[in-house]
């Protein structure tokens, strides 16, 4: 598709899966910062209910669900809430926290559990730029939501300006794991193929962030620096901070299965 941008050559499934098995430590970060992420997430689930068709007592999936704090979220608004993740470390962490949870991807999962037309909501945050066939992932997705569930997908824009000032030292180019980057226009094309309708795009919402964890990030992508930025994050670790725009220029795609 013109203007999808893909990592050559593409790693082998057995070396992509080599990084999500034991990783806990890919995890550190993201677990420092839980609270931001459950405010972003009751934002999100939010925004969620006022777009799907049915109010109530819906059933989610979550794809790429971490640790998580999507999925609590959900169980807090009453939703029925199952997550797939293909680290063992996450879903690990999921069940010991009395959530559900099957490790795998979509396909593999999606298969095993005979999932077909189960879901109102299918999200999927972050994670398309990790899929080795982003078609077959939006076709599976079509497969498992019941007709006029909506799909609702978040990954790092392409297109951003955020991407062209940081030029390789973009943090979507940081992740081994991350094989295509999208625009909005890339990503609604794979969607319509697949036979979601989409619905709507904007924006990512933000995450209120501790100014400490923006000097840690900074270290991570400029490593050279990581010695002049590491007392500013400890100095600045219980330090929150609220911007009104996504700074990563993350966009959020809405489809809904249109396909009965």
């Amino acid at each position: 598709m013109c203007g999808l941008v893909q990592v050559v050559p593409m790693p082998s499934r057995k070396a992509i899966s080599a990084l999500y098995f034991h990783d806990w430590e890919h995890f550190s970060a993201y677990q420092s910062q839980r609270p931001a992420h459950q405010t972003y997430f009751r934002q999100f689930l939010s925004y969620v209910l006022q777009k799907a068709s049915k109010k109530r007592s819906l059933c989610l999936l979550d794809i790429g669900s971490a640790t998580g704090i999507l999925l609590s979220a959900a169980k807090e608004q009453g939703m029925s809430a199952v997550g797939v993740d293909v680290s063992h470390d996450a879903v690990s962490y999921c069940t010991k926290h009395g959530l559900t949870a099957y490790q795998g991807t979509l396909a593999d999962v999606s298969a095993r559990k005979t999932w077909h037309h189960v879901f109102d909501v299918v999200t999927a945050c972050q994670v398309i730029e990790h899929e080795r066939d982003p078609l077959t992932f939006f076709r599976t997705v079509a497969r498992v939501l019941k007709p006029d569930g909506i799909c609702i997908v978040t990954t790092p824009s392409h297109d951003t300006v955020w991407q062209k000032v940081m030029g390789v030292r973009w943090i979507g180019y940081q992740h081994p794991e991350h094989l295509f980057f999208f625009t909005p226009v890339t990503l609604q094309r794979f969607m319509e193929t697949a036979g979601l309708t989409v619905a709507l795009t904007r924006p990512d919402f933000s995450r209120p962030y501790s100014v400490g964890y923006a000097f840690r990030r900074l270290g991570d992508y400029i490593p050279g620096l990581r010695w002049f930025f590491r007392p500013f994050e400890r100095l600045f670790q219980n330090v929150q901070i609220s911007v009104p725009f996504n700074p990563w220029g993350d966009f959020l795609l809405i489809g809904r299965n249109s396909m009965v």
